[in-house]
């Protein structure tokens, strides 16, 4: 299902007052992918992710999931669950956007939140923020902001030159026993 492959080696850097510093080695990242590259499974040493550009159902990415969790268990014994979550991850553009103040007229005022667009003489070039909500069943981290088309942008580029990140993440991190059926 995914002929694919990519290996990476992870690398991972210390932040401190003194400025940035090699971290100790990283561990290897193997990318599986469709042929059409819509669906990926990352396998690194901590985690098993499925990563899709796009579902038709949500019981079709149930299915993938549980497949993938299943082969995770049957090849490489993997039997506890850590944490368990859902991600999605949209960066809609807009052919009327391209300020900070044009987002907050497409998007609620009180999401988008602080746009600091009367603050200071000039005009936003980038804004992110990240609000976590801990709740009985899990986190939600939900990370979102205006940003320039150099940052990330998976999605086709515009003439704005940037787009808007809405980043959704609900986990939980209860250990228990890997139940792929659950």
């Amino acid at each position: 299902q995914y002929p694919r492959t990519e290996r990476a080696q992870q690398v991972t850097i210390q932040l401190s007052p003194q400025g940035i510093q090699p971290g100790g080695p990283g561990g290897t990242l193997w990318r599986l992918a469709t042929r059409d590259e819509r669906w990926t499974v990352v396998l690194a040493e901590p985690a098993v992710t499925l990563e899709v550009r796009g579902y038709s159902a949500v019981d079709e990415l149930l299915e993938r999931f549980e497949t993938v969790l299943r082969t995770a268990q049957a090849t490489l014994g993997v039997t506890e669950q850590v944490r368990l979550g859902l991600r999605y991850v949209n960066e809609p553009r807009h052919p009327a956007a391209h300020s900070l103040a044009d987002w907050v007229r497409l998007l609620r005022p009180e999401f988008v939140g602080f746009a600091a667009s009367d603050l200071v003489e000039g005009q936003v070039a980038q804004t992110l923020q990240e609000v976590q909500w801990q709740r009985a069943d899990g986190v939600l981290a939900v990370r979102h902001g205006f940003l320039p088309e150099t940052e990330k942008g998976s999605a086709p580029a515009i003439a704005t030159g940037h787009y808007y990140l809405i980043d959704l993440d609900y986990y939980n991190t209860i250990e228990t026993e890997l139940r792929p059926d659950a």
